[in-house]
């Protein structure tokens, strides 16, 4: 009775702990679904993720091809960071970067061989996690991409994503379903013709093949020249409106201006000299206030000496009169204010700038945008868009992962310098992310996620992006330290190894002798192979 009792209570013990864990991972499935459903991507990045997740299965559904591919390369690092325990996070986290860096635009092969080396500690630190029903040929293979990418070169002239929409553009034209093939056929044939014809209509005469590209920055206006950084190609969209400028705002958007004009570079020297004599921080405040009096008055003075009709008309400074909109198309990029952005399920209106050139993510500034304002100064058409940027603080307010290099902004902490305006060229097109988590301590800090131009080929990131340019290696592979994964409920079942090591031993030891039996038929054939070889060199003909 006194067994029966024990191996009752027992039972009973592992249904807790069955119930117990099942409800822990329903939790954290739920918590992962709830953060995800309010994630924003950029426009046209991925689908709205938010309508795949179902709350009452707790499952992700409906997922594309694509979505998969995003996720697995981008987002997994995101949403997993706050529920699993480090070690767990940082092995998936590698593999992430792993499949992102093989689907880069441009690789190099030295990084291709690191990757290659890397593969082996990657997947023995996940088997070391997952149970080994988790492992089949699809997790092998792994081993084999990186040698795949050195022979057949980058993976977008190789994978199904093209194929896939081609045949999703076929299955549109379907109308007559007793007859696929045929409808398919009709109407490829008859888009053929008109695309054909449509090379021949007048050039005022509107087609398809006309049309603009998504993110498509319009046509060059011939009316206005490109010179230095004014009149940059763009194409703002939505209903336009006029405004004045405010006394600080005038100002800080003509000394920005004049600071990012090439042609005032030797002009700032000269000012900079002028007042050598102040620190870093009173020389930055008196710049802000006085370079654009002093360069008006310097030129203005001195305009003998001025060849230049371009620096005559910026000393007078941009009209107080500007336009503004709240969409704007430049670089590939789509970009909306945030308040036209209010209630949409993507998120345009984050900005980046790089503030240097050596890559590093500490030295960027990252912000939302408010308003699109175009500028205009007195002379022949002398414009240029700014953004008015609402600025998060750069040290007291953003973290970047020592090894992994994933940035975290806190959204609540504003940069204090009056310093809003951003030239629209200057500007790249970033969305912020929170941390699906069961605990709020994460609540004020977004994940910034990095995207590349739509159509874009040019090089416009150092560090690791969204099918980015150039692959950076930005993290150190190592071997993690697993600890014993014990159950929640503190229940320790003891297994018995020792007949296991005993059948290992007797195994080495059969092992030991088959070796020695095949060594002995080696030397045996081996003699048999010489003096075969040794009769051929002697009847060789060597007239051939």
């Amino acid at each position: 009775m006194g067994s029966l009792a024990a191996f009752s209570l027992f039972a009973n013990d592992m249904r807790q702990v069955k119930k117990s864990t099942k409800r822990r991972g329903k939790k954290l499935r739920r918590g992962f679904l709830k953060g995800w459903e309010k994630v924003d991507e950029r426009d046209g990045y991925v689908s709205n993720l938010g309508r795949c997740v179902d709350l009452k299965e707790c499952k992700l559904i409906g997922l594309k091809s694509h979505d998969c591919h995003v996720f697995m390369e981008r987002l997994i690092p995101i949403a997993f960071k706050e529920l699993l325990p480090n070690f767990v996070w940082g092995v998936i986290t590698e593999l992430s970067m792993f499949l992102h860096d093989i689907c880069s635009t441009v690789l190099k092969y030295s990084h291709m061989e690191k990757l290659e080396r890397d593969i082996p500690i990657i997947l023995c630190n996940l088997e070391r996690i997952f149970p080994p029903s988790f492992f089949d040929s699809m997790e092998h293979l792994l081993i084999h991409l990186p040698y795949e990418t050195k022979v057949g070169g980058p993976v977008h002239f190789r994978w199904m994503y093209p194929f896939e929409r081609f045949l999703y553009h076929l299955k549109k034209k379907v109308k007559n379903k007793a007859h696929v093939e045929a409808s398919i056929v009709n109407a490829y044939i008859v888009e053929e013709v008109t695309t054909f014809a449509s090379y021949y209509f007048e050039p005022h005469v509107r087609s398809k093949r006309q049309r603009a590209g998504r993110n498509e920055e319009g046509p060059i206006d011939p009316n206005l020249t490109s010179v230095s950084i004014f009149n940059y190609l763009g194409r703002p969209s939505g209903p336009c409106k006029e405004r004045y400028l405010t006394g600080q705002e005038w100002l800080a958007a003509h000394t920005y201006i004049l600071l990012n004009c090439p042609e005032v570079d030797a002009y700032f020297e000269i000012f900079q000299n002028f007042y050598s004599g102040l620190s870093t921080q009173e020389f930055n405040t008196f710049c802000d206030n006085e370079f654009a009096p002093w360069f008006k008055t310097y030129i203005q003075g001195n305009q003998a000496h001025v060849d230049s009709e371009l620096l005559f008309h910026l000393s007078w400074g941009p009209k107080a009169m500007v336009r503004t909109w709240p969409v704007y198309f430049i670089n590939g990029y789509n970009f909306h204010t945030q308040e036209y952005g209010m209630g949409k399920a993507t998120m345009n209106s984050g900005v980046c700038v790089q503030s240097s050139s050596d890559g590093a993510a500490c030295n960027d500034f990252y912000g939302l945008l408010d308003e699109i304002i175009e500028v205009e100064y007195p002379g022949p058409e002398i414009r240029v868009v700014l953004f008015l940027c609402r600025w998060f603080d750069p040290i007291r307010g953003m973290k970047v992962h020592p090894q992994y290099n994933l940035v975290e902004i806190n959204h609540k902490r504003l940069y204090k310098r009056y310093e809003p305006f951003v030239l629209a060229q200057q500007a790249i097109q970033v969305f912020y992310a929170s941390y699906p988590s069961l605990k709020r301590d994460k609540i004020d800090w977004w994940v910034v996620c990095k995207t590349k131009a739509r159509s874009k080929i040019e090089e416009r990131w150092q560090e690791n992006a969204y099918q980015q340019n150039e692959v950076v290696n930005t993290f150190q592979t190592h071997e993690y330290h697993i600890p014993i994964l014990r159950d929640p409920s503190g229940v320790v079942i003891p297994i018995d190894t020792s007949e296991i090591h005993q059948n290992d031993d007797d195994d080495e030891d059969d092992d030991d002798d088959d070796d020695d039996d095949d060594d002995d038929d080696d030397n045996e054939e081996g003699d048999d192979d010489h003096d075969h070889d040794d009769d051929e060199d002697d009847n060789f003909d060597f007239s051939c």
